[in-house]
């Protein structure tokens, strides 16, 4: 029994050794060695009868043996397969000699960029002369010098922005807009010789009672009614006014014959002229020009003066007596023409160009209200203007669609 032990034991120890040498194809070498020695002990011992013992009980000890060595070798097996497998995933290595060293930092180097000293240097070598351009005979362009050369083309008037009756009534934007003229024309904030006229004064002389912000102007406010109004306050104070049509496209009592170039240089030479004063009826509001400006299209002549209207775009600015939009507007004297240019349905509000030309819901089609309305001063001195006023005016239908300003 001893020396079968010893064989079996030199045996298993035999396979397992040569598996590690051999590797993979000595393996199934050693699983049939093993596997005729166990029918070689099982073919000597007695079948089994039930659950009777064998008959030698060393045939027992052999098969426990033999499946202790099994499992011994497939534990092995697995333990073996497990250290490749490690060792394969760690066969790459890492350099660490430069670890713990601080990296050389290079220092940046900007390309095309001189030091201030260069640069400074540059400046002074390229400096250009300054060149004066001769001034062609028979073209009044020359370049501006002087604040008065600037003021030809860029005006505000400030007593016509202190004159602006801000903040309105609600609906009272015609009425509002109208004291505000009155008092440039006639008040000493202006250029007059009266105490400033107020709201409340004006529509208590033109027969309004209070609470005034329960009156909605809107639908009985138009045109002649202002011009009305007018007339009005004039002859309450004992002064001598007139009120026309400056400048509408559309619609009764139309200027014709003025073009909007014409009406633009009118509109300028009647803005530095302390005897006019305008209303612009615009979009559902009323509101007054006090300035312009005219735009170079061309960078390079910025301060410049004397440049033909071709070359420059004229931007109005308007006196706003609401408090819910900002105090001056500046609009393109295009989108001026373009508002008072359109026909029923059609119109568009000058306060949001952005909107672009719209459609209302209206019955009525053709015609436009949109005007400028001019307001004189009349006295020894006012000089005559180019607008020829019209003797009658006729009487317009006027929106009910107000804003609630």
């Amino acid at each position: 029994l001893s020396l079968k032990l010893e064989q079996c034991d030199k045996q298993e120890m035999g396979g397992v050794s040569s598996y590690l040498q051999e590797g993979n194809d000595s393996e199934t070498e050693n699983y049939k060695s093993l596997d005729n020695e166990i029918e070689y002990s099982s073919s000597e011992s007695e079948p089994h009868n039930g659950d009777s013992f064998p008959s030698k009980p060393y045939q027992v000890i052999e098969a426990d043996q033999a499946n202790c060595s099994t499992k011994a070798i497939d534990n092995s097996i697995l333990k073996d397969e497990q250290r490749v497998t490690d060792t394969q995933n760690c066969a790459w290595s890492i350099d660490t000699t430069d670890w713990g060293t601080a990296p050389n930092k290079k220092k940046k180097v900007s390309k095309g960029k001189p030091g201030k000293r260069s640069r400074n240097l540059q400046d002074k070598e390229n400096v250009l002369p300054v060149v004066e351009l001769p001034v062609l005979e028979g073209n009044s362009v020359r370049p501006a010098s002087l604040p008065e050369d600037i003021a030809e083309r860029k005006y505000l008037d400030l007593k016509r922005w202190y004159c602006m009756s801000r903040p309105q009534y609600k609906r009272s934007c015609g009425p509002t807009s109208l004291v505000s003229c009155w008092n440039y024309l006639f008040s000493t904030v202006g250029n007059g010789r009266f105490p400033p006229l107020t709201q409340e004064e004006a529509l208590s002389i033109l027969g309004f009672k209070p609470p005034f912000g329960d009156i909605r102007f809107g639908p009985f406010t138009g045109n002649a009614t202002l011009m009305r109004w007018f007339h009005s306050l004039c002859a309450h104070f004992g002064v001598k006014g007139q009120a026309f049509y400056f400048f509408k496209l559309q619609g009764r009592n139309k200027t014709v014959g003025v073009k909007p170039q014409k009406a633009l240089e009118d509109l300028k030479e009647g803005l530095r002229d302390p005897n006019f004063a305008f209303i612009y009826h615009c979009y559902n509001h009323y509101f007054c020009p006090i300035g312009y400006e005219d735009v170079p299209k061309q960078a390079v002549d910025a301060y410049k003066v004397g440049l033909p209207w071709r070359d420059v775009s004229s931007w109005i600015l308007i006196g706003e007596p609401s408090s819910k939009h900002s105090t001056i507007h500046s609009k393109r004297w295009e989108d001026v023409v373009k508002d008072l240019n359109c026909q029923s349905p059609e119109y568009f509000n000058i306060r949001h160009t952005d909107r672009g030309v719209m459609k209302r819901r209206t019955k009525r089609a053709g015609g436009n209200l949109h005007c400028i309305l001019a307001f004189k001063k009349l006295t020894s001195s006012s000089v005559q203007f180019s607008i020829q006023v019209p003797t009658e005016i006729e009487e317009e239908s006027q929106e009910s669609d107000y804003e609630s300003e």
